[in-house]
């Protein structure tokens, strides 16, 4: 939950009210329950069914990406959003190009993944290595690639941004201890150093987080 004030923030409610959403990968849902008062149609795909109840039961509908009646919602959303999904997959073009056939025309692909060319690899930071990598993730991708895929997936008008979703004291305990500790502790230099911590950090493309956003073209 504590996740989709930052994604809320880089969409935009004014986008988000009256529209037909779809989340592919959405899981338990938190993105589409904080959206639910806005959206006109807030749609789910997700492999595991066995959360699709709990998804209808708060008003979603919720299909799986082989379902027949998902050809329905193709070239039907004003936002289709992916967070946290294409790292796991087998085959991440086709991810793209399946989210891709379900925007509408003026709607937009927004997209979220780990940073493999994030701001802590860079600072060789004590065991940052052994902690990013994971079994359960089958790919990685640097602001480059994730442009580059998302072009071979025949995307449109893209913008690739970073986010930071750490503070400052998290960086230091990183190179101290060797070991995360996210933003529990107080800033000890204040807000206004920790905002240009961050956004310097995103400005090099080095945040935690890539961010693509796709606009398809009205014609």
């Amino acid at each position: 939950d504590d996740e989709q004030a930052s994604r809320i923030m880089l969409i935009g409610t004014k986008s988000l009210r009256g529209a037909i959403v779809i989340d592919i990968g959405c899981g338990h849902g938190a993105f589409l329950d904080s959206i639910a008062g806005l959206a006109t149609r807030t749609i789910g795909v997700e492999p595991f069914t066995a959360l699709h109840a709990s998804l209808s039961r708060r008003g979603h509908e919720v299909f799986t990406a082989i379902d027949p009646k998902i050809k329905y919602l193709r070239n039907s959303a004003d936002l289709v959003t992916s967070f946290g999904v294409i790292e796991h997959l087998e085959d991440p073009l086709a991810h793209l190009i399946f989210g891709w056939s379900l925007v509408k025309p003026g709607g937009r692909f927004v997209l979220q993944t780990d940073n493999l060319d994030e701001i802590l690899f860079h600072t060789q930071a004590l065991n940052f290595r052994e902690f990013f990598y994971r079994t359960a993730h089958n790919w990685y991708f640097t602001p480059s690639t994730t442009e580059q895929i998302a072009r071979r997936a025949g995307m449109e008008n893209l913008v690739v941004t970073t986010m930071h979703e750490f503070n400052f004291s998290n960086f230091l305990n990183w190179h101290k201890d060797g070991e995360p500790t996210g933003n529990k502790h107080i800033p000890p230099l204040g807000t206004d150093f920790e905002s240009i911590f961050k956004s310097s950090i995103e400005r090099c493309g080095r945040g935690s987080l890539i961010t693509l956003v796709a606009t398809k073209d009205e014609s």
